[in-house]
Parts: structure tokens; C-alpha cells; sequence
């Protein structure tokens, strides 16, 4: 039974929950975020991220093959772009979107990919600005970034993305707590 169910949460409240639980649990709170603008995909750095998820995310029900779950996910709308570079601390122009969707399937015709633009957003942020991946990619958001750039982790989430999950930050908050008892 999730929290929702036991609870009697409705989406706003869903939203607020998820947020909050993951603002205590992840490595950091500086995250880019991947946004299309006037044809082009930008990467834009947001310290202190947390602050504007409430206001460029919603939160739906999804169903999964282990069960229902509640997701926040970014809004893909102009709107939520501004919000987003109005508090930018840094910002790169990666490619068109046209390359980016070209490359992308492309890379999903011959590599093993998952299939997913977050990811290819990621790959392309290595490539386009530098810094690394962590060498273990399974290593959930609570321990490392996505990415490492100037010895900075960053928390990187692509247009549409989903930010986090129910079950998944439930599990990583009972895992901290059950850490620091």
C-alpha cells in the first residue's frame, strides 16, 4: 500500500511529499536541467534546485510492472524554461534538436542504450561540456550525480523527465533513516 493509499493524498500533496523526501535524501542539490529553445537543446545549471521543482513539475499516477506508483515529472512547457533560467548559474548550448533527436536515434539503432532521452542528455552533456560519469551508473541519486564537472556533482534531468518516483524515494529515505538510527 503506498503513502497515497494509506494516507488519502491527492497529487498536489503527492507532489510535495515526493519533492520534500528527495531534497533529504540526493547527494546534492545542483542540478542541470535539459531544455529545447528556439530549435536548440540547452543545458541549464540551477543551484539549490530544489527550491523551483514545485513550480516546474506536476505530479501523476503511473503505472508500473511492479505496481502503481506516484511520479513527478518536468513540465514541457515554455513556462517552466523561464522559471528555469531565471535562476541559472550556468548555461551551454549543446546542439539543435534536430541533431540531438538524430543522434539519439541513431545511438538507439546501434548501441544498447536505454532508450531514454535523460540518458542521452547525460551522454551528451560529457560531450559537449566535459566532466565524467560515475563509473558505477547503477548508483542511485542518494550517493553521486549523474554527472561530475569541476569536481561538482550534478542532478541531471531532461525535458518531460520524470525527477523521482514514490516507491523509489520512499526507499531511499527509510534506507538513510535506517543508516543514521
Amino acid at each position: 500500500m503506498t503513502f497515497a493509499e494509506r494516507n488519502g493524498k491527492d497529487n498536489k500533496e503527492m507532489k510535495k511529499f515526493i519533492l520534500d523526501r528527495l531534497a533529504m535524501v540526493e547527494y546534492t542539490n545542483t542540478y542541470v536541467f535539459g531544455i529545447h529553445e528556439n530549435g536548440l537543446v540547452k543545458a541549464v545549471e540551477v543551484e539549490n534546485a530544489p527550491e523551483i521543482l514545485p513550480f516546474i513539475t506536476y505530479c501523476e499516477r503511473r503505472a508500473k510492472s511492479k505496481g502503481e506508483t506516484w511520479g513527478v515529472r518536468m513540465w514541457n512547457a515554455s513556462a517552466a524554461f523561464e522559471i528555469i533560467k531565471a535562476y541559472a548559474s550556468r548555461m551551454w548550448t549543446l546542439c539543435s534538436v534536430h541533431e540531438f533527436e538524430e543522434s539519439f536515434e541513431e545511438a538507439c539503432e546501434v548501441e544498447t542504450i536505454s532508450g531514454k532521452r535523460g540518458e542521452w542528455f547525460e551522454r551528451m552533456f560529457v560531450k559537449y561540456v566535459g566532466g565524467v560519469r560515475p563509473t558505477d551508473r547503477r548508483a542511485p541519486c542518494t550517493e553521486t550525480g549523474d554527472v561530475i564537472l569541476d569536481g561538482k556533482h550534478l542532478q541531471l534531468k531532461f525535458w518531460n523527465g520524470t525527477v523521482s518516483e514514490e516507491k523509489q524515494v520512499n526507499r531511499f529515505y527509510e534506507a538513510k533513516m535506517k543508516a543514521t538510527a
